[in-house]
């Protein structure tokens, strides 16, 4: 889950719990994109950008990218992207998941998605409710 390297926990569980849509700006300054520009000054940005690490030495940028690549990948990058795969499978075919998938197939994938993370729940009728250990120990529920 690169989001989590890039903008570190705190970010990445609020856009992924809430999926929230943010500004430019506002990605740029938790480090999610590297520069914020307008549309129209984008294609120079990009060419100004790729003109100078052109510049630079391929053996430079070669060595550069493996220290960093290897970097990250002590993080634990790739055993994060791994499990993100699996958990999105597990998601796709949950009751939740399959739900999503005939929701949008009804009223567009879209329209889904906004009604997904408008903040309400998210198909209370085929989720499961999650278990309070309190309520299934008599003595806890007096002290509650």
């Amino acid at each position: 889950m690169m989001w989590i390297t890039r903008v570190g926990a705190e970010w990445a569980k609020r856009m992924l719990f809430t999926g929230q849509l943010i500004s430019g700006k506002k990605a740029e300054s938790i480090g999610l994109i590297s520069e914020c520009c307008s549309e129209s000054e984008l294609d120079q940005r990009v060419e100004d950008l790729a003109m100078h690490i052109a510049a630079v030495p391929k053996n430079q940028l070669a060595m550069s990218k493996l220290v960093v690549n290897n970097a990250v990948d002590l993080q634990g990058l790739p055993q994060s992207q791994m499990l993100a795969t699996l958990f999105d499978g597990i998601a796709r075919h949950s009751p939740e998941g399959v739900a999503f998938k005939k929701r949008s197939e009804k009223v567009g994938f879209k329209r889904a998605v906004q009604e997904r993370d408008s903040g309400q729940p998210i198909f209370p009728e085929v989720s499961k409710k999650f278990h309070r250990f309190e309520d299934s120990d008599p003595s806890r529920q007096s002290k509650l």
